[in-house]
């Protein structure tokens, strides 16, 4: 099962109203953890880096918040975002899977070349 993850513009009208919702109750490395108000439900917020895509990413039960790794998550985002084209293949030499939407690269080749959004 994969965790709930989001792409976090902090500056958005939607981000925004999100983080109100939230309370911080812990800081390590390049992450913050907070807990939804109204749910108790907890959320990893990625440090402000203006070189790096932001996520934030809902922790489940089991999951370690410090080290846990959501590049299956991240994939899933930057597909359900980007799609796949119908035709025509990935511009890697001997790769036949299909380009995402507006991209000469698949799924693997884009986050390789850390395309995320």
């Amino acid at each position: 099962m994969l965790a709930t993850l989001r792409y976090f513009d902090r500056e958005s009208a939607k981000a925004l109203d999100f983080a109100n919702q939230l309370e911080k109750i812990d800081d390590e490395g390049w992450y913050e953890l907070y807990r939804r108000k109204d749910d108790g439900s907890l959320w990893r917020v990625d440090k402000e880096d203006k070189y790096q895509q932001s996520y934030i990413l809902q922790i489940l039960p089991g999951m370690d918040w410090k080290t846990y790794d959501p590049t299956r998550e991240v994939k899933a985002l930057l597909l359900a975002t980007r799609g796949e084209t119908t035709n025509g293949h990935c511009m890697m030499t001997n790769c036949l899977a299909k380009p995402l939407n507006d991209l000469a690269f698949c799924l693997e080749h884009a986050f390789e070349h850390g395309i995320r959004r």
